[in-house]
């Protein structure tokens, strides 16, 4: 009866460890509530505006601040993205143009700009989710020139709110 009952047990503790390991280390879908279709995307005039501000912490020590202006028409997107970034070894700003299309719920934006004197090209993800903007950003790899998401895994999901124009 003893030798039953721990053999039950182990048996027990094996399926809870095998659910524990295959959920804990598969990727996890991202999902980002409340998408705006593209057909909503484009309002009267077309332009959505975006800021965020992102403070130093311990495991990110740079401060950010960032805005977005995006002119929509037709599944077009162009506009600009400008910022500061303020930490331990680098005090600059950056600037530059976004020029992409509406890709379903996604906004594949080419990103090229300068900074620390530097020019580069990057590829970037948004989504639109109520009020916000939503860059989806994975690790980068070099294409042609260009930084290029590699898509494997979790993306670090990173919100611009909608704000007035300037």
């Amino acid at each position: 009866m003893k030798k039953t009952l721990i053999i039950f047990a182990i048996l027990i503790l094996a399926i809870i460890s095998a659910f524990y390991f295959k959920y804990s280390t598969s990727p996890k879908e991202v999902e980002v509530k409340a998408v705006v279709s593209p057909k909503e995307i484009e309002k009267e005039n077309g332009r959505y505006c975006f800021h965020r501000l992102q403070e130093a912490t311990k495991s990110e020590p740079y401060r950010v601040e960032e805005d977005i202006i995006l002119n929509i028409k037709n599944g077009s997107v162009v506009g600009t993205k400008s910022g500061t970034q303020n930490g331990p070894d680098m005090t600059n700003g950056y600037g530059g143009d976004l020029v992409g299309s509406i890709k379903g719920v996604d906004l594949e934006l080419t990103y090229s700009y300068t900074v620390e004197g530097s020019k580069a090209k990057e590829l970037e993800i948004y989504k639109f989710q109520n009020d916000s903007l939503v860059k989806m950003r994975w690790v980068l790899e070099d294409k042609g020139g260009i930084l290029t998401p590699d898509k494997v895994g979790v993306p670090k999901m990173i919100f611009y709110q909608e704000g007035a124009c300037s």
